[in-house]
């Protein structure tokens, strides 16, 4: 899958001037000539996900550069090659080819794409019902999955549902309950269309569990708790399960993987974290390191301390880089991108049934977590406790993955405390990131998040 589907990204990728408007000519899936076969219709959806996954660092927003970025924003990691500071100080660069633009736009050409597919598939009525209906499940969830990072990055962004480029010249944003609305109808199509088996190997591609367990997370963040832990009910009823070694939950073939990507750069077979955080040889200096704060708010005896985070000595300071991700690029292929997984299902039942006063419920989702990591039942028993002891537990679990901290402490209300205390340059201002100024200049109706005019 990595070299067939290549080109489609290569070819997806090399036109990405103004990505809400795509040259028509040279962007558009023809449905008349993809959607005629099951063969080309399945090859057109594998090159969406391709191209999700292709580009280094910055250069595209799903291959796990948010990990780096939101962790720069948030107070996860710091930046010891001094290379993004205006991500470390929450002063982020919206002019130019800085990560902020590409972030922006492969999201949104990842929409259009998804947009096509969608037209395209419901229009056909040469594909067999089961793989046109397998197709457009996975495009209405990778489409979802894409308006959810956006608006949670961004806050009201343009929502488009059409691949029409003259349509899509000149929207406004869109208000970001209006977009979860959509994000939400989407992943209850999907729900309904995919069926609980995965199309391919190696959960590289969505089937219903992967729609449900985003459902789960987007109806947490909406604060709609009841239908939270109904599906995430739905995922932990699954054919999932916690794996007991902590070294193992982010192989390729690991029981608490739901869903991940598949790396597709020649050079590597394996997630491109690697690279991202561990030095490159023994002499060398860490690259983007945990901040202090996140290195010691791990308790004693947390395995995932001496699991995922590697101690690194250098001219006599220690710092401490994630290690989640351990195999080489050059290596044969062990770790693929960990997209979704079981342990946040927990936590998000765990969340959910707190916030319903669920209060043994909550604990007992919560504890799943610890006793994995090896620690002791919690001791909170209020609701209170309850809440305050999952946040920390998804600040030390999920470090390091997709945003999550970032978003975390935005829909908690919590960040103007955290980041304020540690950020000297914060404003409130920054819980939401600039516009590329690209795209403003090129759309007359796009207006700027507040404090980076």
């Amino acid at each position: 899958m990595n070299k067939k589907y290549l080109f489609i990204a290569l070819l997806a990728l090399t036109s990405c001037k103004k990505f809400l408007t795509p040259d028509p000519e040279k962007n558009a899936i023809q449905s008349t000539t993809v959607f005629t076969s099951d063969g080309s219709a399945t090859s057109a959806i594998l090159g969406i996900y391709t191209s999700m996954m292709y580009g280094s660092l910055g250069s595209t927003c799903f291959n796990g550069s948010l990990g780096v970025y939101l962790g720069f924003a948030s107070d996860e990691l710091n930046d010891f090659t001094q290379r993004y500071p205006d991500w470390v100080k929450d002063q982020v660069n919206y002019t130019g080819y800085a990560p902020n633009y590409y972030l922006w736009s492969t999201a949104y050409y990842t929409i259009y794409q998804s947009n096509a597919a969608i037209e395209g598939l419901t229009a056909s009525t040469s594909l067999s019902d089961s793989i046109k209906t397998q197709l457009l499940g996975e495009a209405y969830f990778i489409r979802a999955f894409s308006y959810f990072t956006l608006t949670n990055m961004y806050g009201a962004v343009p929502l488009t549902v059409t691949s029409d480029y003259s349509a899509n010249a000149s929207l406004a944003r869109t208000d970001s309950a209006a977009v979860y609305q959509q994000v939400v109808s989407d992943l209850q199509k999907a729900s309904v269309l995919l069926t609980a088996s995965y199309p391919s190997s190696n959960m590289v591609r969505a089937n219903r569990y992967v729609a449900q367990a985003l459902l789960a997370r987007v109806y947490l963040y909406q604060q709609h708790y009841a239908q939270a832990e109904a599906e995430a009910d739905s995922v932990l009823s699954g054919p999932y399960q916690l794996v007991s070694s902590l070294q193992g939950v982010f192989q390729k073939n690991s029981n608490e993987v739901i869903w991940q990507l598949l790396p597709v750069s020649e050079a590597s077979q394996n997630a491109y974290d690697f690279g991202w955080y561990t030095p490159a040889n023994a002499t060398s200096g860490p690259i983007y390191y945990l901040t202090p704060s996140l290195a010691g708010s791990f308790e004693a005896g947390d395995k995932r301390k001496t699991s995922w985070v590697t101690a690194y000595p250098y001219m006599g300071t220690t710092y401490y880089y994630a290690s989640k991700y351990v195999t080489a690029p050059s290596a044969a292929a062990a770790q693929y991108n960990v997209v979704l997984r079981l342990a946040e299902q927990y936590l998000i039942r765990a969340e959910a049934r707190a916030w319903q006063n669920n209060l043994s419920g909550a604990a007992s989702d919560l504890n799943a977590v610890r006793s994995r990591a090896g620690l002791a039942a919690t001791t909170a028993t209020t609701q209170a406790g309850l809440l305050t002891a999952i946040a920390h537990e998804r600040q030390v679990e999920l470090f390091t993955e997709w945003g999550h901290r970032w978003f975390d402490l935005k829909r908690t209300g919590t960040i103007n405390t955290v980041l304020g205390t540690l950020k000297p340059t914060w404003t409130s201002d920054a819980q939401l990131l600039p516009i590329p100024l690209k795209e403003i200049s090129a759309d007359p109706n796009l207006t700027q998040n507040p404090g980076y005019n």
